[in-house]
């Protein structure tokens, strides 16, 4: 019997990246927030809709995360 055939379901999981400013909204981003509150509506939606076939779908909501382009000095030319 292969795994086409099988009784056992596949692991289905889908996982979406978002943004706690899709969930709490962040001044001056509201495009921002409005594109990674989609997301966390889609997730939703998607966990409804294919949950009873056996996927499941989440959604990880980052904070902030300092990089170097959140600095003034990333923003300064250096030659």
């Amino acid at each position: 019997m292969t795994s086409s055939q099988s009784k056992t379901p596949e692991n289905r999981s889908i996982i979406n990246v978002s943004s706690t400013s899709g969930l709490h909204g962040n001044v001056g981003q509201v495009n921002y927030a409005a594109a990674k509150a989609g997301v966390v509506g889609l997730t939703k939606t998607i966990a409804k809709e294919w949950g009873p076939f056996g996927v499941r779908a989440n959604t990880i909501a980052y904070g902030l995360v300092h990089t170097r382009y959140d600095t003034s000095e990333s923003y300064s030319c250096s030659t």
